[in-house]
């Protein structure tokens, strides 16, 4: 497992802001250097940090990318391990326990939202290294000096300036080839596959057609469409003088029901209900990168996140995967 609080702790040392996706943001305030007319000492700059969760989305993947290069892990690895991470952190303080950070500082959760209590005794200045005295004075007093540590902000600014060039080389270097697969999907899957659908809808619309024709009684064959696709149907053993004399049998209505009932997602299993997108976002993420078919519902003001499922076996087993991965209580539903 990455020692993800470990490589924070380093970060605060090399840059004077970064971004913990999903966690927050620690920004940089100093101090000037100073000395101290007393007894000639210098007194060293300081550079302390401030915790803002309120900003924990990271488009530059700073701390992704250094955490990456560190551990030599691929992206993916190195996300879910951060998103675990996080997860255990927050459940951790929701909980109302504090948690410590060797290094860094202490962090608690208050009506919904992440506080970060830093360590005011840490200097992170990076090698910072001074003289504890003046060593030459003049006859006016102290020299002056000018060897004062300004934060270097240009190098950041150039270094995300370079990542944000290359990126769009990137871009630009694969948008044809990109285009020439899309092409090639739409050309050879897409529009075969889209006219095999209208020929087998329009094959189920005549037979349909067909079974309307009949007129059979109620009582023998019954077919209800349910979401234009779902179509259950009743068929009871027909009297004699009665029977369909027409080209479609009972049999052919039997094999077209059992083929689109075999389609159908009959439960609902609900994850959560969400009145902020983000929030709803973030649980159907967890949930896709966890190899499920998660969706999203808007329901008023609000949106529900679920997965559908076949059976209601399959829907119990769901109910225990999702409270696995989110900690939260899932429940099903019949449509």
């Amino acid at each position: 497992m990455i020692n993800f609080e470990k490589h924070i702790q380093n970060l605060l040392f090399e840059y004077d802001f970064f971004i913990v996706p999903g966690f927050g943001a620690f920004i940089a305030r100093f101090t000037q250097p100073a000395i101290d007319e007393e007894n000639g000492n210098l007194i060293e700059p300081i550079k302390h940090f401030d915790f803002n969760s309120a900003l924990d989305e990271d488009e530059a993947n700073k701390f992704l990318n250094h955490v990456m290069r560190i551990e030599n892990k691929p992206l993916a690895e190195s996300e879910l391990q951060l998103k675990e991470f996080i997860y255990k952190l927050k459940k951790e303080l929701k909980e109302g326990k504090i948690h410590e950070m060797a290094g860094i500082g202490n962090f608690s959760m208050k009506n919904d939202l992440l506080i970060g209590d830093l360590n005011e005794q840490m200097n992170y200045f990076h090698n910072a290294e001074f003289d504890s005295k003046i060593s030459t004075f003049s006859s006016g007093g102290l020299e002056k000096t000018n060897d004062f540590f300004e934060p270097d902000l240009e190098e950041d600014i150039e270094e995300e300036n370079e990542k944000k060039s290359n990126l769009l080389k990137y871009i630009l270097y694969f948008l044809p080839v990109l285009i020439l697969l899309a092409a090639l999907y739409y050309t050879l899957i897409y529009l075969p596959d889209s006219k095999n659908t209208k020929t087998e809808l329009a094959i189920e619309k005549t037979d349909l057609e067909k079974v309307d024709s009949l007129q059979a009684p109620k009582d023998i064959l019954q077919l209800k469409a349910i979401d234009s696709l779902r179509i259950d149907s009743v068929i009871k053993d027909i009297p004699a003088e009665n029977k369909i004399t027409s080209e479609l049998k009972s049999e052919d209505v039997k094999i077209l029901s059992n083929k689109i009932n075999s389609e159908i997602y009959r439960f609902n299993v609900w994850a959560g209900l969400f009145r902020q997108k983000s929030n709803a976002n973030k649980v159907t993420n967890l949930l896709k990168d966890n190899g499920l078919n998660a969706k999203i519902e808007i329901v008023g003001k609000n949106r529900r996140v679920y997965v559908p499922v076949k059976t209601e076996a399959d829907a119990q087993e769901m109910v225990k995967k999702i409270e696995q991965l989110t900690g939260e209580k899932a429940v099903y539903f019949e449509k």
